[in-house]
Parts: C-alpha cells; structure tokens; sequence
C-alpha cells in the first residue's frame, strides 16, 4: 500500500485495509476516526507456523456510512504514547456511491 491508496465501494459494502504491522514492537496501526466509515473488524493475519516475533498483516475490515470521498488516516504508533509523533501515516482516499 503506498502513501495514498483509492477505494471505490458503494454504501454499506465492506472494504478491507491491509498494513504490514509487528505487534511485538509494541506498534501497530490505529484509524483516525473519521464520520464516513464504520469499523465492521480489526484482526492481526500473522504468517504461517504462528511464529512468535514475526511481522503479518493488520486488516481492517471497514463499510462506508455515506456517499461522497473520505480521506482516511491511518496512524503506526505505540498505545502509550499518544503524544508522540507517529512512526508512520497511511492515508486512504475513499470514494462511496450508492
């Protein structure tokens, strides 16, 4: 996924978001929240063999509330760490029609 990725979808229509993640660091990714999409599932894809320390995939599984385009906000950082920078953003444009 790059700096800004598309996703076109129609209202009420699930979406998925996939960001490389290694909760072991203590990171992870955390949506800003944003009126126009509503969390259906956030889960951790780790590789096979369930290796302790090794790195996967967070998906969040997303529906849009409303037609129009969103900017979506990821944010990679430490739970305890609010008010500190974040390690990295992800942002994901989302346009929704009916």
């Amino acid at each position: 996924m790059g700096a800004y990725d598309d996703v076109t979808t129609k209202v009420g229509r699930p979406f998925a978001v996939r960001l490389g993640s290694n909760p072991s660091t203590g990171y992870a990714w955390y949506l800003t929240p944003d009126d126009h999409v509503e969390m259906v599932e956030e889960r951790f894809e780790g590789p096979d063999g369930g290796l302790v320390g090794v790195g996967g995939t967070q998906v969040f599984t997303l529906r849009a509330v409303r037609t129009g385009k969103a900017l979506l906000s990821f944010v990679h950082r430490r739970s305890w760490e609010r008010d500190t920078p974040p390690l990295q953003v992800q942002h994901v444009v989302v346009r929704a029609r009916r």
